[in-house]
């Protein structure tokens, strides 16, 4: 893992009136993780499928412990991270309160599609054999979902590359793990400062 170049860190959590309220089709997505694609195998998938024609796409939808690079007018250049923990309760909020059936496109929020369906989402845990083929250098801890997709154009634009994962979007609290004013240097990777920072 790069430095981080005394950039202030953020660790991400929610609480009851904060988290993911919708997923979007992206062409970048800010995992730096793309999807796989099941069904007419153009190009060479590692993944098992067991029926060619389901239209199915497997993604990151959030990394654990992993720096997402941020800029914005107000807080300027900093990085955020989900830890595991606020993931797993993510992912069971998205579910609670349906907003895994929010699909857009580039966070468009008037551009909303459907054909989009969730089978599943799961999260990477290889002691207990969730490790998905394809995405071994993603961190344990992390959300992925499968997506049937049923709409043609929608499909044809993942076929192109027109989108390449998804992107959540959401509100969230941010809690500054490493400021960029701290006499000492950042760490060489996210895990050791974690451990500094726990």
């Amino acid at each position: 893992m790069k430095k981080f170049e005394g950039l202030p860190i953020y660790e991400i959590s929610i609480d009851d009136v904060t988290g993911v309220y919708a997923v979007a089709l992206v062409k970048r997505p800010a995992m730096l993780s793309t999807w796989q694609v099941f069904a007419d195998q153009e190009q060479k998938i590692k993944f098992a499928v067991t029926d060619e024609e389901q239209h199915k796409v497997l993604a990151v939808l959030c990394r654990a412990d992993f720096p997402i690079y941020r800029y914005s007018d107000t807080m300027g250049e900093y990085y955020v991270l989900f830890t595991k923990k606020t993931i797993e309760d993510m992912t069971q909020r998205m579910l609670r309160e349906g907003f895994h059936e929010s699909i857009n496109v580039e966070h468009d929020d008037d551009f909303f599609i459907n054909g989009v369906e969730l089978t599943q989402i799961f999260i990477k845990n290889s002691a207990k054999g969730i490790n998905p083929a394809g995405f071994e250098d993603i961190e344990e801890g992390s959300a992925f979902c499968e997506y049937k997709i049923t709409a043609p154009e929608v499909w044809d634009a993942i076929k192109q590359g027109v989108f390449t994962g998804i992107s959540l979007e959401g509100y969230f609290n941010l809690k500054e793990i490493f400021s960029s004013i701290e006499k000492e240097g950042p760490a060489d990777d996210i895990e050791s400062l974690l451990k500094q920072k726990c």
